[in-house]
């Protein structure tokens, strides 16, 4: 039998409606078709990774959970409230997970130190012509601006390409956040030592 003999053959499809529309009782064999219906598409959702197969599975299994309860639905309804509870849960997904990540987190793709503007920093090999090195976090960044001796708090004002472009903090300033950072894990290291 091919899948077109299958497909057009209309007591296949009878028997799969008659099994669909059997009475809900707490086994109905629709309840199990649903559940399994949703752990392929969240299988799906393991070997290609899209985000949305997630969703309709979880509808999916709500669906077949529902009908174990044993509520009886013909199954033109059980399509109705499986398409009902997959655009539900793809619409609550992308409003309470997607969306946020978006606004949260700018697009910084292939522009890794563009998040860096505005934060201060301090010279960690002096700026001589217009060239030297500051300190960001852990990493060691080039840097251009006016020459400023080592040791001095920078705030980033620019970056093109991996260049950080720099100028010397003016003063009311914060100090540089990595000075900041350290100072702040030095005390939580000294307020440990203390209670020990």
């Amino acid at each position: 039998m091919t899948l077109a003999t299958i497909a057009s053959d209309p007591s296949i499809w009878n028997a799969f409606l008659d099994l669909m529309n059997a009475p809900g009782d707490g086994g109905s064999m629709a309840a199990w078709i649903w559940l399994g219906l949703g752990l392929l598409f969240l299988i799906g959702e393991l070997v290609i990774p899209g985000i949305y197969l997630l969703w309709i599975g979880f509808a999916g299994i709500a669906l077949g959970l529902t009908l174990l309860t044993g509520i009886a639905m013909p199954f033109g309804a059980q399509a109705l409230v499986f398409a009902g509870l997959c655009i539900g849960s793809v619409l609550i997904a992308n409003r309470y997970f997607y969306d946020r990540r978006s606004i949260d987190e700018p697009e910084l793709v292939n522009r890794r130190g563009a998040n860096f503007i505005g934060r201060t920093s301090t010279v960690v090999e002096a700026i001589s012509n217009g060239r030297g090195h500051v300190r960001v976090g852990d990493s060691r960044w080039l840097a251009s601006g006016p020459d400023l001796a080592e040791g001095t708090a920078v705030k980033i004002v620019a970056i093109e390409g991996s260049l950080l472009i720099v100028e010397p903090l003016k003063s009311g300033e914060h100090a540089p956040d990595d000075q900041a950072m350290g100072a702040h894990t030095n005390h939580t290291v000294d307020h440990q030592q203390h209670k020990a």
